[in-house]
């Protein structure tokens, strides 16, 4: 909940607010243009509702949606095969891999700023994950597998640098994926 509502405007019976290019009802009180926030992360919808007291008397509720969050988690569960695997009785990804390669997607996201480039399905029955590194050159291939084993790998123009398996942190491999 965020206490400070001076960004909170407020649309008159007949207007529409737009929030990331998105016709929004009058009633819901919605926040300046994002770049006017004082919020690092650019990519906040900030959405109130009526609960909590603001400066007006009026009562808010505030509710942040990270669309680059979201967004990782639709794209990992909307993984799937193509027809061709099906019919070589190769097995799509699992519920549960799939929610274990979010919650390391997620994990290296929220605390190492990390996003993938590419998120899809792999041969070997799992999700595949792939990061670049632009400042350093490297790249980091993740694998979830369907027995919910993890495989990475670090590279630099082609050549391995070092491999993890499962009983691996994710600190190690954010740390050496993003050290120079």
């Amino acid at each position: 909940m965020i206490s400070d509502t001076s960004h909170v405007e407020e649309c008159g019976t007949d207007e529409y607010a737009y929030v990331g290019g998105m016709k929004r009802a009058s009633k819901t009180r919605y926040v300046k243009p994002l770049d006017s926030l004082p919020y690092e992360n650019k990519s906040l919808v900030f959405i109130k509702s009526f609960r909590g007291r603001a400066n007006n008397g009026k009562v808010y509720e505030t509710f942040i949606i990270d669309r680059k969050k979201e967004q990782l988690r639709y794209w990992v569960q909307s993984v799937s095969i193509p027809k061709t695997w099906i019919d070589s009785e190769i097995q799509p990804p699992t519920i549960s891999c799939k929610n274990l390669a979010h919650d390391i997607i997620r994990k290296l996201y929220e605390s190492y700023d990390m996003y993938p480039m590419r998120i899809d399905a792999t041969i070997e029955e799992g999700v595949y994950i792939k990061y670049l590194n632009f400042i350093n050159k490297k790249e980091l291939s993740l694998e979830v597998y369907n027995d919910l084993d993890i495989a990475a790998i670090i590279t630099k123009d082609k050549e391995i640098l070092t491999t993890f398996n499962k009983s691996s942190s994710l600190s190690n491999i954010a740390n050496a994926f993003n050290r120079r």
